[in-house]
Parts: structure tokens; C-alpha cells; sequence
């Protein structure tokens, strides 16, 4: 039988353990995170205390977790379909974390790629006005690892950027994670995959090989839109490959066609993401307003300057070779901004006699 003085050590060991791990869980966001799993190996988790992952950059809540183990773990179990996933398309807030404050533009950069092409709007929230925050947000974070969760969770949602990996190749990768918080799954683990890939199982990472399984037909949300190579939700040839020079998928008609973008949403990406949240018809870049059709093109002296403004139309510029000016265009949706010499959104540039903000145009003499 114990002493009292035993006893008593060991309740004080108890509480000093307990203190620390209630400590330990402020220090995480206010997402709901799922603990590591004892005893499965599929489920993996970056650090104690983050979410579990369902996929190699999808995170699973507790809900889902929980589905999976009586599931034999097969990705068919995120119901990509669910309307429970939806956010109000009008108002999406989202937080970016100070952690982050070196990377703010690109972020705002993916975001405006959704709201170029759909009714989708997206609200940022300030520190300083976290006494109103709604109940559920996104949450970027510069967290380990490139990751998010499948649609709306609830809460303070995190969506994990681990700054120099995930914009490593440009927007891409956070476009593609974005997608996945607005309730989408991966292009190639289809239903429906086997009459446009082949999966070469051989060349797949055997600790990788449970992503790569097929969803079901009732949960993947395709939206009658047929196998799309160029998805900003397709893998690579070479995903999850033991060697780099080893293909993981191919197409079925031609196997050295490119899988999947970084880049952009595709055209069949744009048109499920309007399906998605019923939006009645995309929204248009606005027009290049209070531009002279009939100006010349800048004459180059030798500038220094990468790019010229195209004063006839706000998605052109110019480039100079030497003193030559060549016309490009910019990438769809954007606008040339001369106050940084590149294509950016149009809320935020200097168009001809005109300035875009949220919220409606000023003219540029009252730019302070």
C-alpha cells in the first residue's frame, strides 16, 4: 500500500502533466484538430497537435476521422457532394495569419482568381476586429506543410501554408488548397479515372498508395463535367513517384501528356466551382474604361523599366526590346498596374484615367 507521500507525488506529477498539455493547446489555431490516431499507420500527422491528414494535403476533421477507421480508410468517405460543405458564396471570410505578412499578395492573388470567374466573394478579417468575427472563417496559417480541409468545417479553418514550400511555384498551390476549402477533391481519384489514367502502382511510394484510391461514384462530385487533364486538382505524371524520372499516372491515349496545372483553374474547374454554389453566370473583369482607343503604342528610349502601360487597353502591356515596344497580353482577368510594373487585379490598379477599389471605381485624382 502507498504511502501518503507517495501518493502525494504522484497526484502533483498528474497536474504538473495535465497544466502542460492544457498550455500546450492554447498555442494551436482555433480549428477543430484531430489528435494523432494510436495505433493507424495511413493517418499521418505532421506534428502532434495538427489535424490528421485524409490525403497527402487534405486535412480530416474528427467527424470524418472517425468515418474513415469503419471505412477501411478509402477517401470515398469525404462526401465531396454534401451541401453541409457549402459556404455562403456571397461572404467567405478568410484571416490571414502575421505569420504570413510576407505573403499576403499571393494569397490575394488566388483569391481574386475565384472571384474573376464566379459570384464567389471573399471578406478579409482584421485583428483588430476579431470582437465581430463570424463563427466559421479560413484560416491561413504558416504551418508546416501545404494543406486544408474538404469544404466548410466550421470554426477558425485552417488552411495550412508552409510559406517557402507551398509558393514555392506561384499561386498554384495555394489555388489548388483553396479549392479543396471550397469543397473539392482531387481530379485523378475519380470514379469514373479508369477510362482516361492508368495508375502505375509499381512507381507509387507504398506510404502514399492510400491516396491514390479511387472516391466512389455517390460522394465524388463531378458535375457532368468529363475527366479533366488539366485541373488545378490533378496530380502531376510523377505524384508520389519513388523516383522522379518514374511516371505514377499517365493518360490512357497519350502517355506523355502533361497532368494537371499550377498555374490557373482550368475552363471545366471554373465551370464545377459555378455549379458548386449555383452562381447564375461568371463575373467579367471590367472594361478598360477611359482608355484612348486611338493612342499610340510608348515609344522605348532605352528604358530601364521591364514593361510600359498599354494606354489603349488595361489588359495589355508593352515590353521593350531595345526600341522596340512588343505587345502582351496579361493573363485573363488581370490588369496592368504601371505603379509596379505588372499584371495584377483589378481592384487594386490604375487603369488609363482610372483606379479600381473594392467596393467601385474612383478616379485617380483622388488617389492621396
Amino acid at each position: 500500500m502507498q504511502s501518503d507521500g507517495a501518493m502525494s507525488f504522484w497526484l502533483i506529477v498528474f497536474f504538473l502533466l495535465g497544466a502542460s498539455s492544457s498550455s500546450e493547446s492554447k498555442s494551436f489555431p482555433k480549428a477543430t484538430l484531430a489528435k494523432p490516431p494510436i495505433d493507424d499507420v495511413q493517418l499521418t500527422v505532421a506534428h502532434r497537435g495538427t489535424p490528421a491528414y485524409a490525403d497527402d494535403d487534405i486535412f480530416v476533421s474528427l467527424k470524418t476521422r472517425a468515418d474513415a477507421l469503419t471505412e477501411s480508410l478509402n477517401p470515398s468517405w469525404v462526401n465531396y457532394s454534401d451541401p453541409k460543405l457549402l459556404w455562403n458564396p456571397q461572404d467567405i471570410p478568410y484571416f490571414i495569419d502575421p505569420s504570413l505578412a510576407n505573403y499576403t499578395n499571393i494569397i490575394y492573388t488566388s483569391l481574386s482568381e475565384f472571384t474573376q470567374v464566379s459570384c464567389l466573394r471573399f471578406r478579409e478579417l482584421y485583428s483588430s476586429e476579431s470582437h465581430s468575427w463570424p463563427k466559421d472563417y479560413l484560416y491561413f496559417n504558416n504551418s508546416e506543410g501545404c494543406a486544408s480541409f474538404i469544404g466548410r468545417q466550421g470554426g477558425a479553418q485552417l488552411i495550412s501554408l508552409q510559406a517557402e514550400k507551398c509558393t514555392a511555384d506561384g499561386a498554384g498551390k495555394v489555388m489548388h488548397l483553396i479549392l479543396h476549402s471550397l469543397g473539392f477533391g482531387h481530379e485523378h481519384n475519380r470514379p469514373d479515372r479508369e477510362s482516361a489514367i492508368r495508375i502505375h502502382w509499381q512507381n507509387v511510394n507504398e506510404t502514399k498508395r492510400q491516396y491514390l484510391i479511387k472516391y466512389n461514384g455517390t460522394d465524388a462530385a463531378t458535375y457532368n463535367e468529363s475527366y479533366d487533364y488539366d485541373s488545378l486538382m490533378h496530380g502531376s505524371n510523377t505524384l508520389f513517384t519513388t523516383n522522379s524520372s518514374l511516371m505514377t499516372i499517365t493518360a490512357r491515349n497519350d502517355s506523355s501528356l502533361p497532368l494537371g496545372n499550377r498555374d490557373h483553374p482550368s475552363a471545366a474547374d471554373i465551370r464545377r466551382l459555378n455549379a458548386r454554389y449555383s452562381c447564375s453566370s461568371t463575373t467579367e473583369a471590367p472594361t478598360s474604361s477611359g482608355c484612348d482607343p486611338t493612342a499610340s503604342a510608348p515609344t522605348c528610349y532605352g528604358e530601364t523599366r521591364p514593361t510600359l502601360a498599354d494606354p489603349t487597353d488595361c489588359t495589355k502591356y508593352y515590353v521593350c526590346q531595345g526600341s522596340e515596344p512588343i505587345r502582351m497580353p496579361c493573363p485573363e482577368g488581370l490588369y496592368y498596374n504601371p505603379l509596379i510594373f505588372v499584371c495584377d487585379w483589378p481592384w487594386a490598379t490604375i487603369c488609363c484615367s482610372e483606379t479600381r477599389r473594392r467596393g467601385g471605381t474612383v478616379t485617380s485624382s483622388t488617389i492621396k
